[in-house]
């Protein structure tokens, strides 16, 4: 889940990501600038997490409608 934290006239934009767990634990919550790549959102949670081994874990983007990227 995304949220848009705006002030009007604001170019950089800051939204707030709510990370969800396969195992229902905790959701984390992480805020970014609309413009930060996806890999370092990404490493954000896994920095966060002390997540070590990366390569087992992704990201992916579900909208309101349950479309999923």
């Amino acid at each position: 889940m995304f949220r848009k934290k705006s002030v009007k006239g604001d170019v950089h934009t800051e939204l707030q990501c709510s990370v969800r767990f396969l195992d229902d634990s905790e959701p984390q919550s992480l805020s970014f600038k609309k413009e930060t790549p996806g890999q370092e959102l990404f490493d954000q949670v896994c920095n966060k997490l002390n997540l070590v081994e990366k390569d087992y874990f992704g990201l992916r983007y579900v909208e309101d409608k349950q479309r999923v990227y």
